[in-house]
């Protein structure tokens, strides 16, 4: 699996859902295939860190948290 996000103003499309999009605002995990694996080399889709995987998840839970109060 990769993670990984559109660049900046572009949005990709998913490789069975050619109407549901990639974007910039959230990292998501798509297979590891040549699809994607194109769209990075083509510079549209980038590769997520760790460390902003981690984010994510964290800021998505403290979100979660905050819709049960």
């Amino acid at each position: 699996m990769l993670r990984v996000k559109a660049k900046k103003g572009i949005r990709a499309p998913l490789l069975h859902r050619p109407k549901h999009y990639i974007d910039d605002t959230r990292i998501i995990e798509v297979e590891d295939c040549h699809y994607y694996r194109a769209m990075i080399n083509d510079g549209d889709l980038v590769i997520a860190t760790d460390a902003e995987w981690k984010a994510q998840l964290a800021a998505d839970k403290k979100a979660a948290q905050n819709i049960e109060k």
